[in-house]
């Protein structure tokens, strides 16, 4: 415990920081995000899109009454980004998604166990 909150809370904010940011960081359509997007060939307006589910999977992640919501969907997530990577053969970029992964199923572990 940390300042009375077990390790699997800290990691779940944690996990739920990492979606919002990217989240918000999808909305704005830097210019890596825009040109991966277009290679990819996903519509213009995707990037609204997956920020938007983004933004929602950390809300739901960040209250304990809908934590299992959050996971439920931050794992979609990631397996749609591992789909993408497959589809598109790049999957030198599947280390970030690997990380965010493990964290999640990590997190979602310490608090239910499987």
């Amino acid at each position: 415990m940390i300042f009375g909150v077990a390790w699997a809370v800290w990691l779940t904010w944690l996990v739920a920081l990492l979606f919002f940011v990217n989240g918000v960081a999808n909305l704005f359509n830097p210019k890596p995000f825009r040109e991966s997007f277009e290679r990819w060939n996903f519509p213009p307006w995707f990037h609204l899109f997956n920020g938007a589910v983004q933004i929602v999977t950390g809300v739901l992640l960040a209250m304990p009454a809908t934590r299992g919501f959050g996971f439920a969907l931050g794992l979609l997530v990631c397996l749609a980004v591992y789909a993408t990577l497959i589809r598109v053969r790049e999957l030198s970029h599947a280390g970030p998604v690997t990380v965010l992964t493990g964290l999640t199923l990590l997190a979602a572990w310490g608090l239910w166990g499987f």
